[in-house]
């Protein structure tokens, strides 16, 4: 009997881990569709990298941001889409700007540390980083001098740089200037 019952803890063993390293592995695949590289169990999910940053793309811009900016990120999306045409029709650059990467920081500590102006005022909330790039503080951490709809002003400020940059850079005062009348 002693036989029959070393070989049936064996077998519950081998049981255990099989059940174990199959529903492991079931819960880490993922089915993505090629053509849109999104999850065909989950289509509404964006892209996340390994550092937790989702990127979510429109026809003319790529955000990069953290989850819990995801209704941020949607209203910001919403503004530069609907003021895109808007704002290359007023300027008027000789060529079309290329996608434009938004990169939405979820504080204003970890904003100015990502452009290197760690002692920046809380005033500070946009920058444009390249010709076609910039970064904001997220609309949901506006800190105490901004509210929610400045930061999104902020946005289509920072875009129209990129746009007036296209054209030809101006003096700050004027780049500034159009990218204020812009914004409103």
């Amino acid at each position: 009997m002693s036989k029959y019952v070393g070989s049936g803890k064996y077998i519950v063993i081998k049981i255990i881990v099989l059940l174990i390293i199959t529903s492991s592995l079931l819960g880490c695949y993922q089915k993505i569709d090629k053509t849109t590289e999104k999850s065909v169990i989950n289509p509404d999910e964006e892209k996340k990298d390994i550092n937790g940053i989702i990127k979510k793309e429109t026809e003319h811009f790529i955000f990069n941001y953290k989850i819990y900016d995801k209704k941020a990120v949607d209203d910001l999306a919403k503004i530069l889409e609907e003021n895109y045409e808007r704002i290359v029709n007023d300027i008027k650059p000789t060529i079309e700007p290329s996608t434009i990467k938004v990169y939405v920081y979820p504080s204003i500590d970890e904003f100015h540390k990502a452009v290197y102006k760690p002692d920046a005022s809380d005033g500070f909330v946009g920058y444009t980083l390249s010709a076609t790039e910039f970064a904001i503080v997220s609309p949901n951490n506006p800190g105490n001098v901004h509210n929610y709809e400045d930061i999104l002003k902020t946005a289509v400020h920072e875009f129209t740089h990129i746009v007036v940059g296209i054209v030809r850079m101006p003096p700050r005062w004027l780049n500034e200037s159009i990218a204020l009348y812009e914004a409103e």
